[in-house]
């Protein structure tokens, strides 16, 4: 999409200088809100845009997808691959494609153009009025041109259609045709998702959501061997159809309100809440009112609403972290008599449309996890120890250390490391090489003390001091690594030959 000169967004990009030239940044983050201009505010989500001769692309805070969803419709792609999409998803489909009795018209509005649902549908009462509505016919696919597209009677494809440029191999269209979603369950309990259309059609189903994809992946069930399989005959669930490998089982959506009443700490609300949401100052001031509470949240109610309710949220700050949480859970539900429900499996990509940005993401929220994790201090606490310290770190040894990563922040005789960040490592490793347990020479003499190696770094750490040079000939080098119970590659687990909690006797 081109900006028009008069946009706020150009006159941000542009960064022009006295001379009226724009100086451009490589990267730009917009510190408040801009008004729309013009054909802009036809845009759902910005991609691409062009400033004079530069392109910049938005870049949008991770997001994750919601796989199951009742409010949906048929998408379909040029090569003729068949999905079902939700209907808010405003990411996934390239252009529009509308009908009038026999007549089709597309619209991609500029190259690069993403439109949702209830978009689509408000284009095709603009072309066509009260009697125009989205294409459902499956597989149809004629297009030409840019902007208003007319189609073409021999149903070619102009090489400057929408198709020509826009980031997508094989771009996706809304279909009419009404679909749904359902689940897979095998034998573990593992489950897949398969998305099926309500109208015969010749496409081909997209190969993540076909009814025969291997994609499995695990989730927790109430309560071990409640869910669904071929081995129970699907649980007798009149919702699903029994396979030789797997249980096909329709399922409902539930919203429901966590909290009815205020929690009473952090911790509370953090075990309960699992669904997240955009911070308050991306929205327009005086959307929501604040209270901060003494229990470590702050709730943020929009503004009009008293009490807790589904669209009521959380703000808590966690070891230097801001996040905020919405008071409700989102379930999937096999219905029926001893119906079943799981949450929602949440995703960054999508699985209709998957980009590398999103799998960027996932990969640094598994790292977060890991980093955040309540038990990571203790772990790393114990293991700096071990190899800096001693081998039987003490309880307080470890429990010192632990809290200086999660502070960021360690004081010995006035002198104060760290900057009070969590997982701070100066802090972290000053309170490993100045704890009393490892600066008193008292305590070198208890025989539990010390760092005891292992055993092939202790042989070679002896064989260095000994200043050893083997003879080319000689067998006993290779004779003993292989023997002596660490050989390289068969390590038992991914923290090598000895488990994290292991204490020499």
């Amino acid at each position: 999409m081109t900006l028009a000169t008069g946009s706020p967004l150009y006159g941000v990009l542009c960064n022009a200088g006295t001379s009226g030239d724009c100086n451009y940044n490589i990267n730009v983050i917009l510190e408040s809100h801009l008004a729309c201009f013009g054909n802009e505010c036809n845009v759902e989500m910005p991609r691409v845009v062009k400033v004079g001769e530069v392109f910049y692309e938005y870049v949008r805070p991770a997001c994750v997808n919601l796989p199951f969803s009742t409010d949906v419709s048929s998408v379909i792609s040029k090569s003729g691959k068949f999905a079902c999409a939700d209907k808010n998803d405003n990411e996934s489909v390239q252009f529009a494609c509308c009908k009038d009795s026999n007549v089709l018209q597309h619209t991609c509005g500029f190259s690069g153009s993403r439109v949702s649902y209830d978009e689509n549908t408000a284009m095709c009462s603009a072309f066509f009025g009260a009697s125009g509505s989205i294409c459902d016919g499956m597989g149809e696919i004629i297009i030409s041109g840019e902007g208003l597209l007319y189609p073409k009677q021999d149903g070619s494809i102009d090489s400057l259609s929408c198709f020509a440029t826009g980031g997508q191999v094989d771009p996706l269209y809304w279909q009419g045709s009404t679909c749904s979603i359902k689940m897979k369950v095998n034998n573990e309990g593992q489950i897949a998702i398969v998305h099926k259309s309500d109208t015969a059609h010749t496409a081909t189903h997209l190969m993540a959501v076909d009814q025969e994809s291997p994609f499995y992946f695990d989730v927790v069930w109430p309560e071990t061997g409640s869910y669904p399989a071929p081995s129970n005959n699907c649980n007798s669930l009149s919702a699903c159809a029994v396979h030789a490998e797997y249980c096909l089982c329709d399922i409902d959506m539930t919203e429901s309100q966590v909290f009815t009443a205020n929690p009473s700490s952090a911790e509370e609300l953090m075990d309960s809440l699992k669904v997240g949401h955009p911070a308050v100052d991306m929205f327009d001031a005086g959307s929501f009112s604040e209270e901060v509470t003494s229990s470590g949240y702050t709730i943020y109610r929009p503004t009009g609403s008293s009490g807790l309710a589904k669209e009521t949220l959380f703000k808590v700050v966690t070891n230097g972290r801001t996040i905020f949480y919405k008071n409700m859970i989102l379930q999937v539900t096999i219905p029926g008599q001893g119906g079943i429900s799981i949450r929602n499996p949440p995703t960054f990509l999508n699985l209709i449309n998957p980009v590398s940005r999103d799998a960027f993401y996932e990969t640094e929220a598994v790292i977060d996890h890991f980093f955040y994790h309540p038990n990571s201090p203790t772990f790393f606490a114990v293991n700096f120890i071990k190899r800096l310290g001693t081998s039987n770190p003490s309880p307080d040894f470890v429990s010192t250390v632990d809290q200086a990563y999660r502070d960021g922040s360690f004081e010995k005789d006035g002198v104060v490391f760290g900057d009070g960040s969590y997982g701070n490592l100066e802090a972290t490793f000053a309170s490993v090489m100045l704890h009393a347990d490892a600066t008193t020479v008292a305590v070198d003499a208890d025989p539990f003390s010390g760092n005891l190696r292992e055993p092939t770094l202790s042989y070679h750490a002896f064989m260095r001091s000994m200043e050893l040079e083997p003879a080319a000939d000689s067998p006993y080098f290779e004779l003993w690594l292989d023997n002596n119970g660490e050989e390289m590659f068969y390590g038992p687990g991914v923290f090598g030959f000895f488990d994290s909690n292991y204490e020499p006797d």
